[in-house]
């Protein structure tokens, strides 16, 4: 049956801690207070030592202009970011080392140095300016000179932008006049090689005989289209004549009186003959006379169409040769209306072209008056607004440094406080460590007071401390025989987690129940139990007794308490591991099992030496002991694995040193159960 882990109380110590408030964290906040501590004496030496400053404050403003002839074409700056273009000139190294040489000219004996700051009034087109220096008239005299070079460095801009676009309109403006001499030129010889009047007035009849043409092109492809459409009809229906000429010129569709005529004598005879058939036989000699007179008609009707159909033809032929002559003519006399259109087109291209390099010279010969008119007049913006204050020594605000160097400092803390936090890998609270070595709990022991406490303080914590060995003490013998003598084996991961301390108290714990109980000094290489227990010299003792050099009446000691006996580790004259492992412990050990009801064995740490796991195997149960805010975790996951590893039957942790906040279950159930008393 295993042995239950102590139950969770009801407080908050159970609850899961915020990485900041954590015990790991309250461990290392001090490191927040130094932090804060030495950002604060950093500000205040570095304020105390700054030399004494001076500052000095005036301003300018944008301001109205006035608006001179053809003045954009003259000089202009970009506007869409006019007020920080400002700012940077302000700040140049250019301006700023002309505004040091002036101070030097206008005051010789003046030397310093300053430093400027420039900043635009919000909504406005103001700029603030401020210069601080070691030196009050220095520091007012520099941002005099600083406003003054400034405007001094836009005139000369402006002048020599100004003087740049008056050389290169100059420039221009001599090209064109070699242009429009060269155009007037090729104009007069153009003029000498073709007579314009002519060309015009040749132009102007060759377009109205063009469209007299077309119009007649129009009416005979009108005319020879009907002609067409009609005799298409006139075979499909079988008429005679088809669309002719008639003698007005124009198109006729009727058939000729003479074919009209014999086509209803035709019918007329058709439609007798159909009468007499009904009461004649085809043979009657007048039906055959009717037949001889139907068939002379047809041959009238098919000569009136056939020669209505021949000059219908000649017609056609006539029509499209007419059509030949004018179409000829029209190509002649587009390509003459052509010839005339061009040298008309060549003239005016050159005219054009000379108007257009007149215009263009006029424009800048004004801009060329313009400009050189504007150079003497100051259209400077940007004007002071404010002269340079008289300078006053600046506050060094000491208060709101220290509070800032103060608030960096706790920065830097925190960020100590969280890289402490991660290095740091020791056991602060129970259920991190259980939750961490995978591996169950036996008890919390309290840590005693080590300082002045009150006795009421003190009696309460050594009577939580008995408590936890008491508990400790049902916990570990539950479910086991009576026989043999249950083997617990006290072992931690480094030295100096208290398992002497924790062998100790459980075997007392074991003795006051009556029962005989051994301790084992198990660690053979840093004996300490017979110190503690006042019990003589470490030897003869329980190396002595592995050598076989002593028996167990020789190295058995009684001690001050009842029911305990202890074996002190002894003395070995070889290495102790190799005692260990070819001396008989198993035999050694089952033989002091049958002597006592108890046997609890103190060994020795996991992590330096391996003496302990030749005892493991042999333990009932292994009691592996944690110091709280002392053990690194890593190290006791690594000899937790080793003592499993080795064998052992059943392991349990105890908590040692546990505080307040690691182990409120004890005091609160001590302190109630005490209460309920």
């Amino acid at each position: 049956m295993n042995a239950s882990s102590p139950a969770p109380s009801s407080s908050s110590a159970d609850a899961p801690h915020s990485p900041l408030v954590s015990p790991r964290a309250w461990r290392h906040a001090w490191l927040i207070l130094v932090g804060a501590a030495a950002g604060a004496a950093w500000s205040y030496v570095r304020t105390v030592r700054e030399p004494v400053a001076f500052s000095s404050n005036s301003r300018m403003f944008v301001s109205g202009r006035v608006n001179l002839p053809d003045a954009s074409s003259a000089y202009a700056e970009e506007l869409a970011n006019y007020l920080g273009t400002q700012t940077e000139i302000m700040r140049s190294q250019e301006v700023v080392e002309r505004a040091r040489q002036r101070v030097e000219l206008e005051q010789p004996g003046l030397k310093g140095d300053a430093q400027i700051e420039i900043k635009v009034v919000p909504q406005t087109a103001i700029f603030s300016l401020s210069a601080r220096s070691g030196d009050a008239v220095y520091c007012r005299a520099f941002l005099d000179a600083l406003m003054a070079e400034f405007m001094q460095f836009k005139r000369e801009r402006r002048m020599v932008t100004s003087q740049a676009t008056i050389e290169q309109i100059s420039a221009e403006l001599s090209r064109l006049e070699k242009d429009i001499a060269a155009q007037e030129q090729t104009l007069l010889r153009f003029k000498e090689r073709n007579n314009i009047a002519y060309w015009e007035q040749q132009a102007l009849e060759s377009a109205r005989f063009l469209a007299d043409l077309k119009s007649r092109e129009a009416s005979l492809r009108m005319r020879l289209s009907v002609m067409d459409s009609w005799a298409r009809t006139a075979a499909e229906n079988g008429l005679g004549g088809g669309a002719e000429i008639n003698a007005a010129g124009g198109v006729s569709i009727a058939e000729p009186a003479e074919l009209t005529q014999a086509r209803m004598r035709l019918d007329e005879l058709a439609q007798e003959r159909e009468t007499l058939l009904r009461g004649l036989r085809p043979i009657h000699p007048k039906i055959v006379q009717l037949d001889d007179e139907i068939t002379r008609f047809e041959r009238v009707v098919s000569l009136g169409v056939s020669r209505s159909n021949a000059r219908r033809k000649e017609q056609r032929l006539a029509l499209e040769a007419e059509l030949e002559g004018l179409t000829k003519s029209i190509k002649e006399w587009e390509g003459r209306s052509l010839e005339s259109s061009g040298v008309e087109a060549e003239f005016e291209k050159i005219r054009s072209s000379l108007e257009r390099t007149r215009a263009l010279y006029d424009r800048l010969l004004g801009s060329l008056q313009n400009l050189d008119a504007r150079k003497g007049v100051d259209q400077e913006l940007v004007q002071v607004l404010q002269a340079a204050s008289p300078a006053q020594e600046v506050d060094r605000a000491l208060r709101s440094r220290l509070v800032s160097g103060a608030l960096a400092g706790v920065a830097g803390g925190l960020g100590l406080l969280l890289l402490a936090m991660r290095l740091d890998q020791r056991s602060y609270t129970v259920e991190e460590t259980v939750e961490r070595l995978g591996c169950r709990g036996f008890v919390e022991v309290p840590q005693l007071p080590s300082g002045p406490a009150s006795a009421g303080r003190r009696r309460f914590t050594e009577s939580v401390f008995e408590e936890a060995f008491r508990r400790l003490r049902s916990i570990v013998a539950m479910g086991l025989p009576a026989e043999p003598a249950p083997l617990f084996l006290v072992t931690s991961a480094l030295p100096s987690e208290g398992k002497s301390e924790v062998a100790l108290n459980l075997a007392r714990a074991f003795a006051r129940t009556g029962k005989k109980v051994l301790l084992i000094d198990g660690d053979l290489r840093r004996g300490r139990l017979h110190r503690a227990l006042s019990s003589g010299a470490i030897s003869p003792g329980f190396c002595e007794m592995l050598e076989e050099k002593a028996d167990l009446d020789t190295v058995l000691r009684p001690t001050s308490e009842a029911n305990l006996s202890m074996i002190a580790a002894g003395r070995s004259d070889g290495h102790v591991n190799e005692l260990i492992s070819t001396s008989d412990i198993t035999g050694c050990l089952a033989n002091l099992r049958r002597r006592f009801e108890i046997v609890i064995m103190d060994s020795a740490p996991m992590g330096p030496v391996d003496d302990t796991g030749h005892f493991l195997p042999l333990a009932s149960r292994v009691l592996f002991v944690v110091r709280m805010r002392h053990t690194p975790l890593r190290q006791a996951e690594k000899s937790l694995a080793a003592v499993k590893l080795r064998g052992a039957n059943d392991v349990g942790i105890v908590f040692n040193r546990v505080r307040p906040e690691g182990g409120r279950y004890y005091y609160s159930y001590h302190y109630a159960y005490h209460r309920g008393s």
